[in-house]
């Protein structure tokens, strides 16, 4: 399984999970009635057709309140390269239909956060 180690030139405190790695049985569909009143679904998989990916800390990918600043201020339209734990590399941007990126503490006052980032493939 791969994970983030590297977000565009920072480096994470701990690797992170990517979706693309449990999209595998992820679908999106739509349901319709047909005119005869009968219901029609539409399905996909997700991770094969969409170009929403994230990036996320799950239970053990924290990052520190220095790294939180610094990728913090990465939020723009410029694409990143994200860099995996087998050396591999993907070229993303910020997905700025949802929160490009928050944050959330490990409880009340710390400096360790979880993270989410939201991006589109490039």
């Amino acid at each position: 399984m791969k994970r983030v180690e590297k977000f565009d030139d920072i480096e994470l405190d701990y690797k992170c999970f990517i979706s693309t790695e449990f999209d595998i049985d992820d679908y999106i569909g739509e349901k319709s009635i047909a005119i005869d009143g009968s219901s029609v679904m539409f399905v996909q998989p997700k991770g094969a057709m969409t170009k929403e990916v994230s990036i996320y800390s799950k239970d053990s990918g924290f990052i520190s309140g220095a790294t939180k600043d610094l990728l913090a201020a990465s939020v723009d339209t410029n694409s990143k390269i994200v860099t995996y734990d087998d050396g591999t590399t993907d070229t993303f941007y910020y997905d700025f239909t949802k929160i490009p990126i928050s944050f959330k503490p490990l409880y009340e006052g710390s400096l360790w956060y979880s993270i989410t980032i939201n991006l589109l493939k490039g």
